[in-house]
């Protein structure tokens, strides 16, 4: 009978070839990283710093976009810096800070006569929840009660003005509004028994909800149109750099896994509406 087996040096041959070519696999691939990160190191990033009141989900596209290196492929090397909502007007102002997220904050300023101007617009649903603590179940039982809401004259505090009216109370007569500067404190005086209820936004509102706390209003169901988040800069600076898309097309582009988008389906990039003037446009998450 005639053997079919091959010849054991085939066998020693084919296992070196597979060998050398792992090998030489694993040279390429580490001599591309390294191209790769020279190249970066090469390039002369723009640092940039960016005001945020609070981390909550309407922050995501930036998180995305600075954990994926969408900000590094534009050029920039952004900071993140999370501070109450005056404080980060003012540092914008004074030119501490390069841009902040707070919209309505900023355009306050701004007709006050601040030099800034708002370049874009996350979202005009806000995602606000009026949460009451567990025993306050309805309009009677918040009547007297304290409020907290974000911020200072911002949308959070419109926003707790209209959630508390369409419980049919009058947010001057009936409870008393605070403000508890942003929606972590908002959420930690809720709990501590501090407000009787508090505007939160996610994921804070469902924190408190799984803990027994009651969703007394929702925002999205019976708020008008409200920008809350977007992009403010400095009059000057946007002047001097009118390149300053650069953070909004970021921030687009790092939506893209999230709403699985199609380019073939689309007329264009996110960038390339932008730039084409449909900045009035809101890009929704």
């Amino acid at each position: 009978m005639r053997s079919t087996s091959k010849p054991s040096f085939w066998k020693v041959t084919r296992g070196t070839l597979i060998g050398i070519s792992l090998c030489l696999f694993s040279l390429l691939h580490v001599a591309a990283v390294a191209a790769q990160d020279g190249a970066k190191a090469a390039r002369k990033l723009e640092s940039a710093t960016l005001g945020l009141s609070a981390k909550h989900v309407l922050n995501l596209p930036i998180y995305l976009a600075q954990k994926h290196g969408i900000f590094e492929s534009e050029g920039l090397d952004l900071k993140l810096i999370t501070t109450k909502t005056s404080t980060a007007i003012a540092a914008l102002v004074s030119g501490d800070l390069d841009f902040i997220t707070a919209f309505n904050s900023g355009l306050s300023a701004a007709i006050g006569g601040a030099p800034l101007v708002a370049t874009y617009v996350s979202t005009d649903k806000p995602l606000l929840y009026l949460i009451s603590r567990p025993e306050i179940k309805d309009a009677k039982s918040l009547r007297a009660g304290i409020i907290g809401h974000g911020g200072t004259r911002g949308s959070h505090y419109h926003a707790t003005v209209a959630m508390v009216k369409h419980l049919g109370l009058d947010a001057d007569k009936d409870v008393q509004l605070i403000s508890t500067i942003d929606v972590t404190q908002g959420l930690t005086a809720l709990f501590s028994g501090r407000v009787a209820a508090s505007t939160l936004s996610p994921p804070y509102d469902s924190m408190a909800v799984s803990k027994g706390y009651n969703r007394l209003v929702s925002g999205p169901d019976i708020l008008p149109r409200l920008v809350e988040n977007g992009l403010v800069v400095r009059r000057v600076k946007l002047a001097r750099q009118p390149r300053l898309d650069t953070p909004n097309a970021a921030g687009v582009a790092a939506r893209t896994p999230i709403r699985q988008r199609s380019s073939k389906r689309r007329r264009g990039t996110d960038s390339e509406r932008m730039e084409s003037g449909s900045r009035d446009r809101p890009l929704r998450l």
